[in-house]
């Protein structure tokens, strides 16, 4: 793909779903429920299938997304702006050649045997490279669902990325809700102003420090900087669960020297984990957000979130035919019964971590069929050799002329990481985190009333132990689009992602889950017309 065509394409691209809703209309995504069969045996069994039939024919039938990529791969023999963690490298950084093309003819081939053959330069191994071709019988499959080129290595898009991720690593221990008076994230974003093609929240044109390293999406910019869902008490079954933690260690990075970035490149273990402090507290800043999503399993933060809105009782949740209110879209209520398996919690906690899986298989299609973008971790080590060993890497003029560079320890341009191991074992783009969080928090958006006020706002102390009454006004929509963007740019604070990645990511997600929720609503039979979803971009789809 031409490079300078790269920004429009991805303004422009909505995916293969979001193309098929603009064919019906842009805001109504047609699926046909078929109705309840109570008889036993071959009927009922010829109905289950059609249905699936029925699901199948309509995902096939929408748009195929096309393969749309940067062109890096064969711009560069020496594949320097490609990812290549856990190979063997040379003493400059550089995948060796016959192992990668090893790795591409695996790809390509999706053979067991051929990825057994990709020589390793160490003890790490790559992350589950397969799942790329992993079908489901749930919504869309992965591999008719499209996102955006990355942007390339040399490209004001990427440096964009690379500036902003310098930033996140060396204000790590800010307070989040102390940006909008903090005199160095001043300097970020005049430093981020500055940039052609910055693609983070700005007002009147430039980024302020209210709206630093916050998300594009409504709400995002409203009330604190971390999501009321990451405060609240979750509800969990007999007891309840505080969202205390042990935080890390203040200002300890990690693989900040060259030796040890070169041994993490070779697939070198990492040699401990993370420090900790004493007492568990409250998330503060960037680095305990980062250290959040180190840990946490794939969709821990979402299903928080379920639980916690169902705690909030029936006037949260979205007419259904089993609510007793006016609804829009059911015609006939169901007086006798109560939602459960269907239009009920039951529905809810299934939904929201089903999804989680089938944007992974999506993202993972991407990240190793087609982008294989390098970390953030290699591309500050092109910048620190470019700049100060004398290479001629192509790195954009705005990104070697950043103020933050000025700001690093250590005596180099490397990125510190906030973990031990760095980055992990697959290609960057698009981020997994965000393909969950768009998925799961538009499952959500699906059940829930995105208008409702959040009860009882609150934000956490200056040191974490405790949270006070936050005296604005947030809804559960803002808090939800908030949430995502938190734990996708959280694994930008620990130096693993980009922006893009993370903002393409949550669109893959957010993709999937709509397919998702079109073949849920063809296995209902209740008397309900559709499910009407509030996107990222801030459009109503009906399914």
């Amino acid at each position: 793909m031409n490079p300078r065509n790269w920004s429009v394409s991805r303004r422009s691209f909505i995916g293969a779903l979001g193309a098929a809703v603009a064919a019906q209309g842009c805001d109504r995504l047609s699926v046909q429920p078929i109705a309840a069969v109570s008889s036993r045996g071959s009927d009922r069994a010829s109905v289950a299938l059609e249905v699936r039939r029925r699901a199948a024919a309509q995902q096939r039938a929408r748009p195929i997304p096309a393969d749309l990529t940067n062109g890096d791969e064969n711009a560069y023999s020496d594949r320097c702006a490609c990812f290549s963690k856990g190979l063997p490298h040379d003493d400059d950084g550089h995948v060796d050649r016959q192992a990668y093309e090893a790795l591409l003819k695996a790809i390509a081939t999706g053979k067991t045997a051929d990825f057994n053959a990709v020589p390793l330069g160490g003890n790490l191994k790559l992350t589950n490279v397969q799942a790329a071709y992993a079908f489901t019988l749930q919504g869309a499959d992965s591999h008719h669902i499209g996102i955006a080129a990355c942007p390339p290595f040399a490209s004001a898009e990427s440096a964009a990325d690379m500036v902003e991720v310098y930033w996140q690593a060396v204000m790590r221990d800010v307070a989040l809700d102390s940006l909008p008076s903090n005199a160095m994230a001043l300097a970020a974003a005049q430093d981020l102003s500055r940039l052609s093609a910055f693609s983070g929240p700005k007002k009147d044109g430039r980024v302020t420090p209210e709206l630093l390293f916050r998300g594009t999406a409504p709400g995002d910019a409203v009330g604190p900087y971390t999501s009321q869902f990451l405060f609240a008490r979750v509800p969990h079954g007999v007891y309840g669960i505080e969202q205390q933690f042990r935080m890390p260690v203040a200002g300890l990075d990690y693989v900040t020297d060259r030796a040890a970035w070169l041994a993490q490149q070779r697939g070198a273990g990492a040699l401990s984990d993370l420090a900790l402090q004493g007492e568990p507290r409250y998330m503060v800043t960037g680095r305990d957000l980062a250290r959040f999503v180190h840990r946490d399993y794939t969709f821990q933060a979402f299903l928080n979130a379920a639980l916690v809105l169902l705690s909030f009782g029936d006037n949260y949740l979205l007419p259904t035919p089993y609510l007793p209110r006016a609804c829009a879209f059911s015609r006939e209520f169901i007086a006798k019964e109560e939602g459960f398996s269907t239009f009920g919690p039951a529905q809810v906690l299934d939904a929201v971590t089903a999804v989680a899986n089938l944007a992974l298989r999506a993202s993972w299609r991407q990240k190793w069929l087609l982008h294989r973008r390098l970390r953030p971790e290699v591309l500050a080590a092109r910048v620190d050799r470019t700049a100060n060993h004398g290479k001629a890497y192509p790195i954009h003029r705005e990104l070697l002329a950043s103020d933050v560079l000025n700001r690093l320890a250590g005596g180099n341009y490397l990125l510190p990481l906030a973990y031990p191991e760095g980055a992990p074992c697959h290609p960057s783009y698009p981020a997994g985190h965000a393909a969950i969080a768009g998925a799961c928090v538009t499952v959500l958006k699906a059940f829930f009333r995105t208008d409702a006020t959040f009860p009882a706002p609150v934000r956490p102390s200056e040191d974490g132990r405790s949270l006070t009454p936050y005296e604005g006004h947030v809804t559960v929509g803002g808090e939800l689009n908030k949430l995502a963007s938190n734990i996708s740019i959280a694994r930008n604070f620990a130096g693993v992602h980009y922006r893009s990645d993370a903002s393409e990511g949550l669109r893959l997600g957010e993709s999937v889950a709509l397919s998702y929720l079109a073949d849920m609503r063809q296995c209902m039979t209740e008397d309900f017309d559709a499910f009407t979803v509030d996107t990222l971009d801030g459009s109503v789809i009906t399914i």
